[in-house]
């Protein structure tokens, strides 16, 4: 039996992928550090206490646009791995859309530069390693 959202909750998922696409444009365009939660709610013509009804603050935001980025790599490169046609295939497939990713400016600029500024080295590559482990 499948459930239906109520409309409230259609709403809510919506804001929350509205101010994630928003914090995602102005991360990777000017960087964690010059991106506050009121740039992030003027840009979806929202609040800041809707920005914090979502996320506990801009740190919170951040881990969430670069989760989302990680999921997207990993998604790509276990479609592009599915696709060949054997296990040195599948790793040179998953390779080269990785390195794709490396060279993509916002996954690029949000985790690769962000990330430790944002986190810090040793929680922005435990937030990527667990990325990993849950994908």
């Amino acid at each position: 039996m499948s459930t239906v959202k109520s409309r409230r909750a259609e709403y809510s998922d919506a804001t929350r992928a509205a101010l994630l696409d928003s914090a995602t444009e102005l991360f990777s365009e000017n960087g964690y550090v010059h991106t506050s939660l009121d740039d992030v709610a003027r840009a979806t013509r929202m609040t800041r206490g809707a920005v914090y009804h979502h996320f506990n603050g801009k740190q919170a935001l951040f881990e969430a646009v670069l989760e989302n980025q990680e999921i997207a790599m990993q998604v790509a490169v276990g479609e592009a791995a599915a696709k060949a046609t054997g296990p040195w295939e599948a790793s040179l497939a998953g390779l080269d859309t990785f390195l794709d990713f490396c060279c993509d400016p916002v996954y690029g600029r949000i985790v690769m530069q962000e990330g430790p500024v944002a986190l810090g080295w040793h929680r922005a590559g435990a937030s990527v390693s667990s990325c990993t482990r849950t994908g």
